[in-house]
């Protein structure tokens, strides 16, 4: 199955506000995001009205791409292929998964729920 190499979709999470999620897919497991679609996105997440931006790749991200990505904590978030491998075999226990996630969230003006962190 073959997934077009450029992908960029805008979803809405209640909870989290509006978000765009970019999908790299790498036919080789040796071939690893540059930083290129890290500020391509970080570019657009802070031109539009989009709160955040996540980019997922079957494989890794380079140190530049890391690097990048750091610049932008508030807006870029990576996951890569152990992440993948994570949210597929229902792993989340591990602590970077719940980085991204807020410890509290409104759900609407005065109500508040708290999401409890395993790590």
């Amino acid at each position: 199955v073959g997934f077009p190499e450029r992908s960029l979709k805008i979803h809405q999470a209640a909870e989290l506000g509006l978000g765009a999620v970019q999908i790299k897919y790498h036919g080789r497991p040796t071939l690893k995001t540059g930083p290129g679609p890290i500020r391509e996105l970080a570019g657009v997440v802070g031109a539009q009205p989009i709160d955040f931006g996540v980019i997922v790749t079957n494989t890794t991200f380079t140190p530049d791409a890391k690097w990048i990505a750091d610049q932008h904590k508030a807006l870029i978030h990576l996951k890569d292929i152990e992440a993948l491998r994570r949210w597929l075999e229902d792993d989340f226990t591990d602590e970077a998964v719940w980085r991204d996630i807020p410890s509290v969230l409104e759900l609407c003006p005065g109500v508040t729920v708290e999401i409890p962190h395993p790590c």
